[in-house]
């Protein structure tokens, strides 16, 4: 059960494979590795051997499908180790770094010996706690949603948002899109929230902040550049729905820019996500009081 947009991307005999070993479950990834093994990541976290071999020919035409032909067109993306998809689809590449002469920034990436397809899924209503708990506190507090990568922290924002800016909220909510992920068409369709796909996150906060006059802006993985940005619109009564990489709130708080955010007042509450099989488990962490800055919230556990 693998997206026929994406199956025509791949070599054919590697769309073969996959779809063998995608037959009884979703996909929710598709690895293909140059000289190594290239897998299919189900729904669930099984990963399956596909058993093809992915040549340095196959993997050329690959990158050159995915670019539509245009390469020259997609080179900040590469370099940035990412390609977007139509309907949030992403793939991640990684080969041959080509680094400037200072060593601060990669330039381009010559052989290509990984692929990574991650599969978006719109998966309704897992946001919905969330939602409540914005709710029950006057739609006025930021929330980081944490987890380590490909636990469904993208899955999970994208549906608060769609939630939020659709009845019974009805919130004018600003999609930060910078890597073309979280808006998918099927789930934001007849609601209130505007896009901003692939503008900078420190950018699009700032320009969504002074142009869209939104209710809460979201936007995915936070990084400690986005921090001044952010505040800004913390200050103008904007809150903030984001992600970021981190197992619990007290490794979060571990990062100079979360703790700093935190202290400021941008988020209220730290949500921990966390997934055993098709089973998902939030922690809801309430900020600004306590050891450390946090306290946890009464009836913190819930479960989809």
């Amino acid at each position: 059960m693998i997206p026929e947009n994406i199956l025509k991307l791949l070599p054919p005999h590697v769309a073969l494979a996959a779809e063998n070993a995608a037959r009884t479950n979703e996909a929710e990834e598709i690895r293909l590795r140059l000289e190594g093994r290239s897998t299919v990541v189900l729904f669930g976290g099984e990963e399956v051997d596909m058993g093809a071999e992915v040549s340095e020919k196959d993997m050329s035409e690959t990158l050159l499908r995915i670019c539509g032909g245009s390469l020259h067109s997609y080179g900040e993306c590469i370099a940035g180790g990412w390609i977007p998809l139509p309907g949030g689809a992403r793939v991640g590449v990684c080969g041959r770094a080509l680094v400037s002469p200072d060593g601060r920034r990669i330039e381009g990436v010559s052989r290509i010996s990984s692929m990574n397809f991650r599969i978006p899924r719109s998966v309704s209503g897992i946001g919905r706690e969330i939602c409540r708990y914005l709710a029950l506190h006057g739609y006025c507090d930021g929330v980081l949603i944490c987890s380590p990568p490909g636990v469904g922290k993208t899955t999970l924002l994208r549906d608060v948002a769609a939630a939020l800016s659709k009845p019974p909220h009805n919130r004018r909510v600003a999609v930060v899109d910078s890597r073309s992920e979280l808006w998918r068409d099927d789930m934001f369709r007849s609601s209130l929230a505007d896009r901003l796909d692939r503008y900078p996150r420190g950018v699009g906060i700032e320009i969504a902040t002074r142009t869209m006059s939104p209710h809460f802006i979201v936007c995915d993985e936070l990084a400690p550049s986005d921090a001044e940005a952010v505040l800004c619109a913390q200050n103008s009564g904007v809150p903030l729905i984001a992600s970021a990489h981190a197992r619990s709130a007290e490794e979060a708080l571990c990062r100079m820019d979360v703790r700093m955010l935190v202290s400021n007042g941008v988020f209220r509450c730290i949500v921990t996500l966390k997934r055993n099989g098709n089973r998902m488990t939030f922690d809801f962490t309430e900020c600004g009081s306590g050891d450390n800055g946090v306290e946890k919230w009464a009836g913190s556990k819930l479960s989809v």
